[in-house]
């Protein structure tokens, strides 16, 4: 899939979202004639970069995890005046800062890693790792926005969803609420996720059909998960579907949807 430029943090995005996950840059829609909107569009770009400019480190790009032997390996791209990362992993969900009291933590210096090309983790448990690395300029900062990523140990999970509509009479009335039902063996953590509509069918990528919503942090407990639909998206024929807004994370996971009947808004 190409791939799009954030205009505010320069970093590479998927093209079917709307919100940079790294900066959270809103790509916005056209407001109003093209004077106005470009006005507006202008200066909230410039608020943006100078926000940017302020959180100092960028985060590590190009995060990816593979096997070797029965060691984990992390790579990454440095960012500039980078010095060291810190890498954090927890085995429920992401971590949510560098000091994570629940979460595993190694320091790597820009030194050590450009010695062996990568950092490793030694003889990793068999469960899901849920990493997120924090650049810096030392050890007490400042410290980037986590880069994230997560890794299921060479096991492919597999998640099962699909729509649930629950009317406000058993057989009859209207529909008093809809969400998205997801289920799988384990309990994970989905970082970013898509939810597409498209009319008579189900879409075939983000781009394909109307972005409805961005879901962030998706918890599975005892293997089950439940994403609302906006309200706003229940009368309306469309035929949905999740995907990653990392294309990356469906390297670990596969989501498997309903049939089309079993998709069906409206």
């Amino acid at each position: 899939m190409t791939q799009k430029t954030c205009p505010v943090c320069e970093l590479p995005v998927n093209p079917g979202i709307t919100l940079c996950p790294q900066c959270g840059w809103d790509f916005p829609r056209v407001l109003g004639t093209p004077e106005v909107s470009g006005k507006l569009l202008q200066q909230k770009l410039e608020d943006a970069k100078a926000e940017w400019v302020k959180r100092g480190i960028q985060p590590v790009g190009e995060l990816t995890s593979r096997f070797q032997g029965y060691d984990l390996i992390l790579t990454w791209k440095w960012p500039k005046d980078a010095e060291l990362v810190w890498i954090c992993h927890r085995h429920d969900t992401f971590p949510t800062k560098q000091k994570d009291p629940k979460a595993s933590v190694a320091v790597c210096t820009r030194r050590e890693y450009e010695r062996n090309l990568c950092w490793t983790l030694r003889n990793p448990q068999d469960k899901p790792h849920y990493f997120a690395v924090y650049a810096a300029k030392s050890a007490t900062g400042p410290f980037s926005p986590a880069a994230q990523i997560m890794e299921c140990m060479g096991q492919l999970a597999e998640i099962n969803y699909r729509i649930v509509k629950r009317k406000r009479f058993i057989l009859f009335g209207p529909v008093a609420s809809l969400h998205i039902s997801l289920k799988t063996k384990a309990d994970i953590c989905l970082q970013a996720l898509i939810l597409v509509g498209k009319r008579h069918s189900l879409p075939v990528s983000p781009g394909d059909g109307v972005i409805l919503k961005e879901i962030q942090n998706v918890q599975f407990v005892r293997g089950k998960a439940v994403v609302p639909v906006p309200p706003e998206h229940w009368s309306r024929e469309l035929v949905v579907r999740l995907f990653f807004a990392k294309p990356a994370d469906a390297k670990n996971i596969r989501l498997l949807h309903g049939n089309t009947d079993k998709m069906r808004l409206g």
